[in-house]
């Protein structure tokens, strides 16, 4: 949908610019995972389409999908380094701190 659908005449300033905000869960697994850490400090470890699978999902009966790509980041959050795996498709984005 877009902005200007959302926008009415009788909002004021600061309920348009909520509408118009972006939900963190609406972005791509690589945008929610840089968007969590410190601006500048992300390095991308792998991205989906290092086709990179957990050795997990067989052992479960499931079969890995096209659409199952992990991205892995590793950057600082609030000036502590970390790393934060975002899966595609809308997943968690979660960030794990790093321990020396």
């Amino acid at each position: 949908m877009s902005n200007s659908l959302r926008t009415l005449p009788d909002q004021t300033p600061k309920e348009q610019a909520l509408l118009s905000r972006r939900s963190f869960r609406e972005l791509a697994a690589r945008e929610r995972a840089y968007a969590l850490l410190d601006a500048g400090t992300g390095r991308e470890f792998c991205g989906p389409f290092d086709r990179i699978e957990s050795p997990w999902l067989v052992p479960q009966g499931l079969v890995p999908e096209a659409d199952d790509g992990m991205v892995l980041v590793k950057g600082t959050l609030s000036g502590e380094a970390c790393v934060v795996i975002a899966a595609l498709g809308g997943g968690i984005s979660c960030p794990a701190r790093l321990h020396a």
